[in-house]
């Protein structure tokens, strides 16, 4: 697996795993015991919705390495640019299923889950996408 999108997948990965988790410690606080089996239909369903969006986020951990910033700076462009597309994510979502959801508060705080999980995610590989960051860049893009 290439290093660039193994950075992709993991940040990917890592983001469904936390929006599940707290996803399911939500449902669990709310409605009890509910909660574990909505963090497996919700990881699961994560997985299944949004493996599309591997498309588009490697293109951008793509360009957060060719940007002329400094390696936090690219790390921090990169983590606002996944916020965006979890944004624009869940208002296109949103705008499909208008009919069944309504922003209310509940959606409001599985998009926050959503923005946290992300954040968290993409500084989980700062150590893995700081030592791609330094290597050259005509190496970097065949990578």
């Amino acid at each position: 697996m290439k290093p660039i999108f193994r950075i992709t997948f993991l940040i990917w990965i890592r983001a469904i795993f936390f929006n599940a988790l707290f996803i399911g410690i939500y449902i669990f606080l709310k409605e009890g015991f509910q909660g574990s089996v909505i963090f497996l239909v919700v990881l699961l369903v994560g997985f299944i919705v949004t493996a599309p969006l591997l498309i588009l986020i490697h293109p951008i951990v793509r360009l957060s390495l060719k940007i002329p910033y400094s390696i936090r700076g690219r790390h921090w462009w990169l983590a606002f640019s996944l916020v965006v597309l979890v944004l624009a994510f869940y208002s296109f979502a949103l705008f499909v299923i208008d009919r069944f959801f309504r922003w209310d508060d509940e959606f409001q705080l599985i998009v926050l889950a959503a923005i946290i999980s992300v954040m968290i995610a993409t500084g989980s590989v700062k150590l893995s996408y700081s030592k791609l960051g330094q290597i050259e860049p005509a190496k970097r893009i065949n990578n």
